[in-house]
């Protein structure tokens, strides 16, 4: 297993919007990157867009929905807020909640501490 599926399995760097991280996601086994979307990225959680062209948020929030299996990789499904339609990202785009990302960091550290998952 690759050093980012490692990290990707244990941690995922919410502040790191950037191709490479894309590209590592894409370069991922696809068995683990559903993984790494369940983990991370739960299902009707509330988040927000990065633009890779502007290098800045998106206006608007979404919702994930799913996770959509586009052959030979996956990416997360989301509904923008009062709109219909569903879009399709990959996570290293997506941007999740700061109160979510400090839960999510703070149950990481209890589980290194008292050996969980």
């Amino acid at each position: 297993m690759e050093k980012f599926e490692t990290e990707a399995l244990v941690a995922w760097d919410y502040g790191s919007h950037s191709v490479e991280t894309a590209r590592k996601f894409l370069n991922t086994e696809k068995e683990l990157q559903l993984s790494i979307l369940e983990k991370w990225f739960p299902l009707e959680q509330r988040c927000g867009k990065w633009s890779l062209h502007r290098q800045a948020p998106v206006d608007g929030e979404y919702t994930i929905t799913g996770y959509a299996d586009k052959g030979n990789f996956w990416s997360v499904r989301l509904k923008p807020e009062g709109k219909d339609n569903e879009i399709e990202e990959n996570p290293a785009y997506i941007i999740m909640p700061e109160d979510f990302t400090r839960r999510e960091a703070r149950e990481g550290a209890l589980n290194n501490l008292f050996g969980g998952k």
